[in-house]
């Protein structure tokens, strides 16, 4: 399907069944992509009316807020489901990526203190592990964020995630913003740094 007939047969769905969120979350997807983000927050609103802790949905209207230059407001509406399951770690990682935007990323200690109250075993939690990996990367403690990261490494959820963020801080452990003019020549790397990237990926692998 293109986006304007997908639009269509989601529309046409919800006029026999107005109460399938899986159909209304496909329609907001469509949507959103059409970059129809009003039509995309009101279907989103409506999942959320029905199901408040649908994280599609919570997810999606985060995405949009972002499009909308709307960070705080999306910040606001993250904490309001974090007060109410602080160990929604699909929504934690995102509040930690959007604090980290707005410039607040020491906040995000608060929600991630709240998640491992939430359970004796949270520590080993990999998802748990993940969110704390981000944070450490972006307070600038890169080997304590390699050594959650490579606790979450195996997971069928988190592995992937974890694993490519590895060897993103292995390759660029001071968050170097490689391009434009923030190097004096951004068509190659000097050779001690590459050397420095190729053993950053060598020690990703060795975890």
């Amino acid at each position: 399907l293109d986006l304007d007939s997908g639009t269509r047969y989601y529309k046409e769905s919800l006029y026999f069944d107005e109460n399938s969120i899986k159909v209304r979350l496909a329609l907001a997807s469509s949507l959103l992509s059409n970059g129809d983000l009003e039509g995309c927050q009101q279907q989103c609103s409506a999942v959320l009316r029905q199901e408040e802790d649908n994280e599609h949905a919570i997810l999606m209207l985060a995405q949009l807020m972002l499009d909308k230059n709307e960070l705080h407001s999306a910040i606001a509406n993250l904490n309001d489901v974090l007060l109410r399951r602080p160990n929604n770690y699909l929504v934690l990682v995102t509040l930690v990526d959007f604090l980290r935007r707005a410039g607040k990323i020491k906040d995000a200690k608060e929600f991630l203190e709240r998640a491992e109250k939430t359970s004796s075993r949270a520590v080993y939690d990999p998802g748990m592990n993940y969110c704390m990996g981000v944070f450490k990367w972006h307070t600038h403690c890169p080997n304590e964020a390699l050594e959650l990261l490579n606790k979450a490494r195996r997971d069928p959820v988190w592995g992937d995630k974890a694993t490519l963020l590895m060897v993103s801080i292995c390759i660029n452990p001071d968050s170097r913003i490689i391009g434009g003019d923030t190097l004096e020549d951004n068509s190659t790397l000097s050779e001690k740094q590459h050397e420095t990237d190729m053993k950053g990926i060598a020690t990703a692998e060795k975890h």
